[in-house]
């Protein structure tokens, strides 16, 4: 009997231990995939259409991206970056330049408005709540929406920083490894522990929840790291970006509480009174953000 126990327990074994390299493995070709595949996985779905396809790039955008690739050190990689609007007001990146398919790199809708008519033709609502534009909330709205070159310059910056730092291999490697790091451990401990099941299974249900814990903490400090050093490596650029990084950050606090304003209790659960996000777990919050292209700012200004 215990001869065929022991045969159970090594076919469970190697059928866990497959089923572990299994996920492991289809977790890094998911975290991979949006940034082997840049355009297929992460331009076409978030991309900004209208009933004519998608929404065209103003050739300002392309200007300001050949203007910071050279401030970056990095001039002549405009080909292998693509520009495309998001339907939505936050920014995005994936791939490489150093990928064959290259980088995508996706700019808030707002950042197609130059004034605050724009704004207004634009017959934009929030929730198909329709906006007073004359109302004291419509016009800090609209001082929100509309981008400088400043403001554009700052985060293409921003997201070449990103690309040129390949923040993604921390992305696409992270989660897997630890799954397995964690599988491997949790099963470690049958050397160590009295051959009792209840025991091995509150042991190994301990250490698996603790490694969770951990991965979260380690994960979400290693995101914020990367989005400080972004926000610092764009500003550093020279005193316009600097201008332009605290100018985009005060924006986007304004329309968060605008949005908290129109939303009622649920814009109340989402932003705070300041306008962070409250749930943010890849960001740091804005006002931390802020607080840092600040004082960079200031050392600018100050010639330091």
């Amino acid at each position: 009997m215990s001869g065929g126990g022991s045969k159970v327990t090594k076919i469970l074994s190697s059928a866990l231990h497959g089923l572990v390299s299994f996920t492991a493995g289809g977790l890094l070709v998911l975290k991979a995939a949006p940034h082997v595949f840049p355009h297929q996985l992460c331009m076409n779905p978030t991309e900004l259409k209208d009933h004519s396809g998608t929404i065209q790039i103003p050739e300002r955008f392309r200007e300001n991206l050949k203007d910071v690739l050279a401030k970056l050190g990095i001039a002549g990689h405009e080909s292998k970056i693509t520009l495309f609007i998001c339907s939505g007001f936050s920014p995005l990146s994936a791939g490489s330049t150093k990928l064959p398919n290259g980088a995508v790199i996706g700019l808030p809708r707002s950042f197609l408005f130059e004034n605050n008519q724009d704004v207004v033709n634009s017959g934009i609502t929030f929730g198909k709540r329709q906006i007073n534009w004359k109302s004291k909330l419509g016009i800090k709205l609209k001082e929100s929406l509309v981008a400088t070159n400043g403001n554009i310059a700052f985060l293409l910056g921003h997201e070449l920083c990103h690309i040129r730092s390949l923040d993604c291999k921390y992305q696409i490697s992270l989660a897997p490894a630890w799954l397995y790091a964690t599988y491997r451990l949790a099963w470690a401990t049958n050397r160590v522990l009295p051959r009792i099941a209840t025991v091995n299974a509150i042991v190994k249900l301990l250490v698996i929840a603790g490694s969770y814990q951990a991965f979260c903490v380690t994960n979400q400090s290693i995101l914020h790291r990367q989005e400080f050093r972004a926000d610092a490596l764009s500003a550093e650029c020279d005193v316009q970006m600097a201008l332009g990084g605290v100018d985009y950050t005060v924006k986007r606090l304004k329309l968060n509480t605008v949005l908290r304003a129109l939303q009622g209790p649920a814009g109340e659960l989402r932003y705070s009174e300041e306008g962070n996000e409250r749930k943010s777990y890849s960001h740091p919050k804005l006002t931390e953000r802020l607080r840092q292209l600040e004082e960079i700012l200031s050392k600018k200004l100050q010639g330091r």
